[in-house]
């Protein structure tokens, strides 16, 4: 962006890390007292109008991205394939018109892989991860079995960052004020479980 140009150049410059926390918990107070919720941690909605289609990103459910650069998230022949477009537009038409699509990468996600997906994207919502979407995906490991009993968990739980019980995992309020600080000490968890279901 022209932004992130002028700041690289020292034309402009960004407040500290404490001001932009700030400047964050300041804009969800506003907000909160104007009616919107935070259903997701940089998305605020009045109830009963949150973003469906976003929703379905962050409960990992299927989705078609068309048009240069976009993503998908599909199942195909019992596998989630994350496919990805020809980011340029120019190249992109060019594939579409010759080959039939400007799909540039197709890869099978791996079981591993769509829970870090879950884990990652479920945590910056207010509703977290259901435990029925986990079993799904995870082939009948609950989110108790995966997460409870581990130091990191416990110690999440015990600063008020999350909740886990045998419905979801979700972030508390405070917790979606770190969103991205929870994934990072859930998923090596996740590995964890990789290694176990492995022998």
């Amino acid at each position: 962006t022209r932004l992130f140009k002028d700041v690289q150049a020292g034309s402009q410059s960004m407040p500290c890390r404490e001001t932009v926390s700030q400047m964050y918990l300041a804009a969800v107070e506003a907000l909160k007292s104007r009616g919107l919720l935070r259903y997701e941690a940089s998305n605020f909605a009045r109830e009963g109008h949150e973003c469906g289609h976003n929703i379905g990103y962050w409960k990992g459910d299927q989705y078609l991205g068309i048009g240069p650069g976009s993503h998908s998230r599909l199942d195909v022949n019992g596998r989630r394939e994350a496919r990805i477009q020809t980011l340029e537009p120019g190249p992109w038409l060019h594939e579409v018109k010759s080959r039939g699509h400007g799909t540039r990468l197709v890869r099978a996600l791996t079981t591993q892989q769509r829970l870090e997906e879950m884990l990652v994207m479920g945590l910056r919502t207010s509703r977290g991860i259901s435990n029925e979407d986990w079993l799904v995906v995870s082939q009948g490991t609950s989110l108790k079995d995966t997460f409870e009993g581990s130091s990191q968990t416990q110690r999440l739980l015990d600063a008020g960052l999350i909740l886990l019980d045998t419905s979801a995992l979700r972030p508390t309020e405070e917790g979606l004020n770190v969103a991205d600080s929870l994934s990072c000490a859930l998923l090596p968890l996740l590995s964890k479980m990789e290694s176990a279901t492995a022998v």
